[in-house]
């Protein structure tokens, strides 16, 4: 796995950081996450480049299976303490069904 030149671990296939707390948006990512020692900026995952819509469908092929992954991944974020269980009906998927259909990533607000 790659090192980034300030130490961060990241997954080839994701392009996101490996271990830690593993939210959703972490376990079912829908954009490359950076860190505050990557970009400067003042939080652990507070920047994102999002993936492509080429990228999402290769991924999961469906903004569908996207969504039944990430409620899955809510649920067992929750189980394993990660999510609390009143916050969980909160959480939505961070890539919409656009964005399974654009060419071009477009920022996430």
């Amino acid at each position: 796995m790659p090192r980034t030149a300030d130490g961060v671990l990241r997954d080839m296939r994701s392009g996101n950081p490996t271990g830690g707390v593993r939210p959703p948006w972490i376990t079912v990512p829908a954009a490359e996450y950076w860190t505050y020692f990557e970009t400067g900026c003042g939080v652990v995952y507070d920047s994102k480049r999002p993936y492509s819509a080429a990228r999402l469908r290769k991924l999961y092929g469906t903004y569908a299976n996207y969504a039944r992954r990430f409620a899955a991944a809510t649920t067992e974020a929750v189980r394993a303490g990660v999510i609390l269980p009143e916050d969980a009906p909160h959480l939505s998927p961070v890539a919409k069904p656009q964005d399974f259909e654009r060419n071009r990533p477009t920022p996430f607000p």
